[in-house]
């Protein structure tokens, strides 16, 4: 995991890797050493991904083993190349992306996250953020389908141009509890 080829501590958004001193750990050069004392060593990942990016290049793949086994070995890129579940080639015609292509104004809540992008063609847009139901995405306010990509990520199909892409955790259970404590209050209200 520690070796410059291996992709999981940079799409998991692992900064930096806390290392017991005297256990022996042999790492590439994109960990640089920041802190060292008698009990720890601690290593700054400097291969580390953006929250969200772009993908040059999106494929529909249904089994997650064998998504789970690419996205492991040594050499895989998320920049390159996502992996999307649940999907049809047709939904996943996407364009390599240009130097010009952005992902910029990042704004993350925990229930929350506002990105802005700019492409010149359609892009698929990965997040190094969790996959987990309940989440909505919105682009420019129209609602659009959340995969998940490289088997534990969210990503979305971008339209060419300038948008606001905007993702909610909303989850079911909680618009029916909001729902049932609206009509028991309304109840009440009524009785009294």
């Amino acid at each position: 995991v520690l070796q410059p080829k291996h992709p999981l501590l940079s799409s998991l958004d692992v900064k930096y890797v806390l290392v017991p001193t005297g256990v022996p750990a042999t790492v590439g050069r994109h960990l640089k050493p920041v802190f060292s004392d008698q009990y720890v060593q601690i290593f700054e990942n400097a291969k580390i991904l953006p929250r969200a990016y772009f993908s040059s290049t999106a494929h529909c793949e249904d089994d997650p083993s064998r998504v789970l086994k690419r996205v492991t070995s040594p050499g895989f890129d998320p920049k390159e190349l996502a992996l999307v579940e649940g999907c049809n080639s047709h939904a996943l015609d996407v364009e390599p992306v240009l130097a010009l292509d952005r992902v910029f104004n990042i704004h993350w809540e925990p229930n929350s996250m506002v990105v802005s992008t700019s492409a010149n063609g359609k892009r698929f847009l990965l997040l190094s953020e969790m996959y987990f139901p309940g989440w909505q995405a919105t682009v420019d306010g129209k609602q659009t389908p959340i995969y998940r990509a490289n088997y534990i990520f969210r990503g979305i199909v971008v339209p060419p141009g300038d948008h606001t892409v905007v993702f909610r955790y909303l989850p079911l259970d909680f618009r029916v509890g909001l729902l049932v404590s609206l009509i028991s209050i309304a109840f009440v209200c009524w009785l009294f």
